[in-house]
């Protein structure tokens, strides 16, 4: 027998279909062999690896197909990890006597493609032992960093500083120094013009202010009110000529198909798609869609290149289905974006450049649909003519002034017939046809106010394109970046921009500050270099993991003997932009400056003291607190006084968010949230009185014999009822809801399957939502089902079974 052994199952799947009956095709589902989890396990000296770590379940199945073949292609992805599962897989085979008498073959191919699969069967290789060398000292250098510079983060920041990585790092160090250039960012008034004009048969447009005599208005020209409206009165008076008319052919060149950092940009530009949501999507149209089989090539690629035999296909295709004039008159070559290119890659197209989006919508997700489309035009668009447009710039003259206005009229789409997008604010506008020395009218002058704007936060486009001009990172980690570093705790994306916390602000400085050499851009980058070096055989990679073990235990053992408070020290004197007030509100006396704790850095006064806490002063705030809430801080805002305890309730921010507290007795506070929606401003003494009277019970429902309960969340207000919690509408009051209404909520997301005969407890079907699949509800926990699963397919027996079995995998976890 013949195997033929993959990653990925449903490219297994797919590629059975094109072999013949003697071939069987079998995955790994990833790697099968890894470094231990729980300890480093390489040995330092002759970086051998004292045991790998086996994963079983990936690995048996492969065997058991092994020792029944006689003919083994491994056809791994054709990257560094693919290369080193193959390379782990005939290692496994050698430790367990299976290597006599089969013959291992190593094939590659960037495309499902039958014809690239045929092809690849012919030309069978050995192991690349230069890839695989490159592959360890990449995993092992990352095992060193994690493993040697984490526990001592952790220690020196009070466990708020989770882990650091060797890719991770950097990227958080790009990300926080752009925060500081918001955060030191002073904005600056300035004045400008909303003009516009017209000529003697009406037609308007508008224009920009050049210049004032000979003087020219830059962007920060006009500082103030007063010397905007002076320039009206003296616009207001001038009377205006078409001084010249300039215009031109613009051509516009079509882009190169997508490399994998290509594609995550454009994905997200066009699509709103995360990068691990892209990656995701493109894994399924790789490894096959139904009876289409693979839709694109390799889509972890950093090559921007097609297969010369494919772009002799796609400008066939162009000539033929779209129009000779469309197609370019010669070949487009484009150059490679990335620093580092691993050879033997392609660029990330169809696999079938004749298979346009709409013969497979039917077929696929919508997003996948989305994307597919995306990639199919991008590389259709690619061997297309440039688009042409007549680009006009019209100078009007006055006594005092010189204007202009700009537009653009299309003249021929080119690539954009495919591929369309606009990137000009000015694009769209119309002009008149105006000639020399025509007199025109201003009809709209409008002094605006405006003030200079921070640079813009980066997007996860935007920073994967950064690490991809500074050579870090590669397009099997991009995607990872991002998750690694939210899971810490280290940055929030929200509508595809990213901001770190102040937890990632904070650790990025005490990085830079005592790991400089392993977040600098440029040692990171010749760390990639060298690796491209290894996998070329060019480096010995022993030496280069020797070299960075040697720098990374030096700068290890610098930190063991620097305390956490001079930690502390060195973080505040390099973040004087992180505090606005150098002097404690509260006390007038004491200095604010950052501390650290477990739940993040803060902000405290010199004047709080351990020992003596009842007479310090308490004043902190956190530092992912905004300005609105640091008024919350320590004692918080007073907002009145409990008429029944003659206590006094305090609005003030925690490490959860905004609470009302009420001292009931000293021990013991009542505390509540309050809704992120709900402005500091709007909570007054009735209606704090209102959220602390909860949570309050409704009552029993009549079916059910569940209590239900009225509460509030940092969501906002809410039901709650056994293993249930209901939102209630911002339309209705928490307070006003009464039986009637909290048991018609509820009978819309909960009903009755039954009653469990041995623990006479009720068992319940919980309805579907945007978040969450339906589930079972039992004795107040929930078991989820199989997604769009529906009531009338559970049964009690049904449901029962189900409770059971979870019961079982519970204990045999513990």
């Amino acid at each position: 027998m013949k195997l033929l052994i993959v990653e990925s199952p449903a490219k297994a799947k797919t590629i059975k279909g094109y072999l013949d009956k003697d071939f069987e095709v079998v995955s790994t589902v990833g790697h099968i062999r890894d470094l231990p989890k729980k300890e480093i396990g390489i040995d330092e000296n002759n970086f051998s690896v004292k045991k790998w770590e086996i994963t079983s379940t990936n690995l048996n199945p492969v065997l058991n197909n092994i020792k029944k073949s006689n003919e083994v292609f491994l056809a791994l992805d054709p990257d560094r990890e693919g290369e080193m599962i193959a390379w782990h897989l005939i290692e496994v085979c050698r430790e367990e006597n299976l290597l006599e008498g089969k013959n291992f073959k190593r094939i590659e191919f960037t495309a499902v493609r039958k014809n690239d699969i045929l092809e690849a069967l012919k030309n069978p290789r050995d192991i690349n032992e230069g890839l695989v060398n490159a592959a360890k000292t990449r995993k092992f250098l990352d095992k060193f960093f994690g493993y040697k510079i984490s526990p001592i983060t952790r220690r020196r920041t009070s466990t708020f500083g989770k882990s650091a990585g060797r890719v991770q790092s950097p990227t958080l160090k790009i990300l926080a120094e752009r925060e500081k250039e918001i955060d030191i960012f002073v904005p600056e008034e300035y004045w400008e013009f909303l003009l516009e004009l017209k000529d003697k048969k009406g037609n308007k447009f508008n224009c920009d202010l050049l210049m004032d005599g000979e003087k020219k208005i830059e962007k920060l020209s006009i500082k103030n009110q007063e010397t905007a409206e002076k320039i009206k009165r003296r616009l207001e008076i001038d009377s205006f000529f078409v001084e010249n008319i300039n215009k031109r052919e613009v051509k516009r060149n079509p882009y190169s198909p997508f490399s994998n950092s290509l594609l995550l940009q454009d994905a997200s530009s066009k699509l709103g798609f995360s990068p691990s949501n892209t990656n995701r999507i493109a894994q399924e149209l790789k490894d096959g869609i139904g009876s289409f089989g693979g839709l694109i090539t390799y889509h972890r690629s950093d090559s921007n290149q097609m297969k010369k035999s494919e772009t002799e296909k796609l400008r066939q295709l162009i000539s033929s289905k779209i129009g000779k004039e469309y197609l370019s008159t010669t070949e487009n070559i484009y150059k490679e974006k990335a620093k580092f290119v691993q050879q033997g890659h392609e660029a990330v197209t169809p696999t079938n450049l004749s298979l346009n989006p709409d013969d497979v919508k039917y077929s696929l997700r919508a997003d996948q649909h989305k994307l597919y489309e995306l990639i199919w035009r991008r590389t259709i668009a690619s061997q297309m003519s440039p688009t042409l447009s007549l680009e006009t710039s019209i100078y009007i003259k006055s006594q005092n002034f010189l204007l202009k206005t700009r537009g653009s009229i299309p003249k021929f789409a080119g690539f954009k017939k495919i591929y369309n997008y606009s990137d000009s604010k000015n694009e769209s506008q119309e002009l008149p046809s105006l000639e020399k020395n025509d007199s025109l009218e201003i009809c709209k002058i409008e002094p605006k106010k405006n003030y200079t704007k921070p640079p813009n936060r980066y997007t996860e486009a935007s920073v994967i394109r950064k690490l991809e001009e500074l050579g870090i990172g590669r397009p099997s980690t991009y995607h990872s970046i991002f998750s690694k570093l939210k899971t810490n705790g280290y940055i929030n994306i929200e509508k595809r921009t990213v901001r770190p916390t102040a937890s990632g602000k904070i650790i990025s400085k005490f990085l830079d500050c005592y790991f400089e050499s392993f977040v600098d851009y440029n040692f990171t980058a010749d760390l990639e270099r060298q690796l491209d070096q290894i996998t070329e055989s060019k480096l010995n990679w022993k030496d280069t993991l020797k070299t960075f073990l040697e720098i990374l235990s030096k700068s290890v053992l610098f930190l063991k003997n620097i305390s956490t408070t001079d930690v502390i020290k060195r973080i505040n004197e390099n973040s004087e932009e992180l505090i606005d007030k150098k002097k404690c509100p509260k006390c007038n006396d004491g200095e604010l400056y950052i501390q650290f704790a477990p739940a993040g850095p803060f902000v405290g006064c010199s004047n709080f003291n351990k020992k003596a806490e009842a007479d310090s002063c308490k004043y902190k705030y956190s530092l992912d607190s905004d300005e609105n809430n640091q008024e919350l801080s320590g004692l918080g805002k007073k907002i009145g006084t409990d008429p029944t305890s003659k206590n006094e309730i305090f609005l003030k921010s925690g490490r959860y968010g905004r609470y009302l507290e009420l001292k009931i007795d000293e021990e013991k506070p009542k505390r509540i949230s309050i809704p992120n929606n709900m402005q500091n401003e709007t909570i007054n003494i009735e209606r704090a009185l209102k959220l602390l009277s909860l949570p309050k019970t409704i009552g029993k429902h009549p079916e059910f014999k569940i209590e239900i309960i009225a509460k509030t969340g940092a969501f906002g207000p809410y039901i709650s009822c056994g293993p249930v919690n209901i939102s209630v509408s911002k339309n209705e009051d928490i307070q006003e809801i009464g039986m009637n209404r909290a048991v018609e909520l509820i009978n819309k997301k909960m009903s009755l399957i039954g009653t469990c005969p041995k623990s006479n407890e009720n068992v319940f079907f919980i309805q579907s939502s945007r978040r969450t699949p339906s589930s079972i509800g039992f004795k107040g926990k929930k078991i989820s089902l199989p997604k769009d699963t529906l009531k009338e397919e559970i049964s009690l027996d049904g449901a029962l079974e189900i409770i059971n079995e979870e019961k079982k995998k519970k204990k045999k976890f513990k």
